[in-house]
């Protein structure tokens, strides 16, 4: 997966808004309301670079410390992950769950691979099976495991079907 630079970056977005002022999209709500989403996505992909050079890429707190993460994830926000706040409202739950001595944990929509990795590093003796249907996700989770010396306990791989449970108890 490439991530563009900081200047390509910039780059990009100056030509995207300056396509929408000259195509006169810039006049119209929805032309406003592009121009402000791809801005902010501009200011939130800035703001992860910076977290991620000062982090060096380490999960700082939460219950996945100590994770060696990607510089970019595949889907949801990123910055949160690195500094350990991510969706906190779970982290009691994934103290439960690491607390159980499960021999598999299914990380079904797993993206780069936070929770099935995460959740392997806590737990030794469990294997996580993650699934994602995007092969980037399926990529990024691999090398996540690599990176953080759990591959041979995490089994990759697309879709899961409902009848993938019956195989997991």
């Amino acid at each position: 997966m490439t991530v563009p630079s900081p200047a390509e970056l910039d780059a990009i977005v100056a030509g995207r808004i300056e396509a929408t002022v000259r195509g006169g999209e810039h006049r119209s709500t929805r032309g406003l309301a592009g121009m402000a989403r791809l801005l902010g996505k501009w200011n939130q992909a800035r703001l992860d670079r910076a977290i991620f050079a000062q982090t060096g890429g380490v999960v700082m707190t939460g219950p996945f410390a100590g994770l060696q993460f990607v510089e970019r994830s595949t889907e949801g926000c990123h910055a949160p992950k690195l500094i350990g706040c991510y969706e906190s409202e779970l982290h009691g739950v994934v103290e439960t769950i690491v607390a159980t001595p499960y021999e598999t944990v299914l990380n079904i929509g797993c993206a780069e691979g936070y929770y099935a990795v995460g959740l392997a590093r806590r737990m030794p003796g469990t294997r996580a099976i993650a699934r994602d249907t995007d092969p980037r996700a399926q990529a990024s989770v691999a090398a996540v495991a690599a990176r953080n010396g759990v591959a041979d306990r995490i089994e990759t791989g697309g879709l899961f079907a409902p009848a993938d449970f019956a195989a997991h108890a």
